[in-house]
This record gives C-alpha cells, structure tokens and sequence, in this order.
C-alpha cells in the first residue's frame, strides 16, 4: 500500500462502468492507502455497486442527495487529501496496475515537480493506441522536463496528452487546483487548464510508460482539435486565463494554440 497517495473518484450515473475503475484501483502493484469515492446524488445502480465496495480497506463512499455537479463535487473531495500526493480518476476510465506505483515514484524522485504524467492508452471507435505523447527531450524514458519543455513537447504535435495519468503534489491544492476546478464556467476544459496553469509554473515529472486507458470522444479537449470553432473556444479560455487572470505564465501556449488554426 502507497500511503502517500489517495485517489478522488466523483461519480454521477456511472454505475455500468465504474466497477472496471474501481478495480484497476484496488489491484495497483503499489495500491493507494485511501479511494475516496463521491455519489453525485445518481440515479442509476451507482448505490448498489459501492455497496458492494463501501467495506472495503481503504475505500470511502461520500453521498450527495442531490446531484451538485462535477465542480463542487471535486472540491468536496479535495477536502479529504491528507496524503502527500492525489489523484482524480475519472468513472469511466481504467488505469493499469503499475500507475500508482509509477507516478508516486516520479514524485518522489522528482520534489519539485508538482505533478507526474505518464502515457495513456486510447480506446476510440474500436482502435486501440499509445499516446506517444508525452516526448523523452532528455533521451530517457522518465525525466523531469522544465515548464518550456513541457509546453513545447506537446503543444507542437496539436493535440493535448489525455490528463487521466496525472498525479499531483498536495501542496499545490489551495495555490492552483481548488482555484481552477471550481470554475463552471471552463466547463470539460478544467482538466486542461489545470494542466498548463501547473505546467508553466514548477517542472513536470513525466514517464513515457503507458499507465492509463482513455476512452476517446470527439467531445474531449484533451484527445485533439476537431475544428476551428472548438479550438477557437479554447484559446479565449486560455487567453483569459493568461492575462487577464495570470494561471498561465507562458504568452506561447497561446501563440502555438493560435498556430493550429492554419491547419484546420
């Protein structure tokens, strides 16, 4: 058991998948000491299916009687990190057994780094893939890449790395994360922004070890640019985030943001 790690796990009316998840936690090589897991007030078997969990060492079940939305729901489950590092995991998503173990490591190897990504595989229309995302600038398959690097490693292939492998330092809650997803307003771009917000600001441990499965729809930000009015919308919210409200310190994400314009 990790007992630096706890993962944050909000639901809503994910009770066909969220087995599959919940399982890929529990047989970790390295499992987290704690899952805490919150019922977004579903409507579906969520309840039945952490029933079945709700006894088991390390996982705790929060209930809402009604549904708040996934904002408000992430914040009350940052309020039950007492670990040195933490994770959200997505319901519908799946993480293979080496990812706690992975992840946790470079953290530790890498103290200034305030969050670790590794590669993802990716489930789409029947397809299965690598990311291959997530470039080795150092000529290793781990490192830790300055926030230059970083930007640049992924925004020059015009596609953002799924977000579903990150694991984060505690202490960047109340600077960075609890700020940025309380945010309605970013809508599925939450994820994204709290990504670059971090990356442009501390170094990022990274691994090109695939530790993570994403389920890709042509809706996710964080698969690729499907059109012109899509990107365009993310570039206001990363503008406005740049300097207006300053979470992200890099006038370049945007200059490469706008740069994939020509090509849509």
């Amino acid at each position: 058991m990790n007992k630096n790690v706890t993962i944050l796990i909000p639901t809503y009316n994910h009770g066909s998948v969220l087995p599959y998840q919940i399982e890929s936690l529990l047989h970790q090589t390295v499992p987290p000491e704690r899952i805490v897991i919150l019922d977004d007030g579903s409507t579906d078997d969520t309840h039945v299916v952490l029933n079945r969990y709700a006894g088991k060492k390390g996982i705790e079940v929060v209930r809402q009687d009604r549904n708040i939305g996934i904002h408000a729901g992430m914040n009350i489950l940052l309020n039950h990190v007492e670990t040195e590092y933490f994770a959200f995991a997505a319901a519908d998503d799946v993480l293979t057994a080496v990812w706690c173990e992975v992840n946790a490591t470079l953290l530790e190897k890498y103290r200034s780094a305030k969050m670790a990504i590794s590669n993802s595989f990716i489930s789409e229309d029947g397809r299965f893939c690598v990311t291959n995302l997530i470039r080795d600038l150092n000529g290793r398959g781990e490192g830790a890449y300055t926030p230059g690097e970083y930007i640049a490693s992924y925004l020059k292939s015009g596609k953002l790395p799924p977000s579903n492998t990150i694991m984060y330092r505690t202490d960047i809650i109340e600077e960075l994360v609890r700020p940025i997803i309380s945010r309605k307003d970013l809508s599925s771009l939450t994820d994204v922004l709290l990504m670059l917000a971090i990356a442009t600001r501390y170094p990022v441990a990274y691994s090109t070890q695939p530790t993570g499965v994403f389920f890709r729809s042509r809706e996710s930000y964080g698969s690729a640019f499907y059109s012109a009015a899509h990107l365009k919308e993310m570039i206001a919210k990363v503008e406005r985030f740049s300097s207006v409200e300053g979470y992200i310190q890099n006038s370049d994400v945007v200059r490469t943001l706008k740069g994939f314009l020509e090509y849509i």
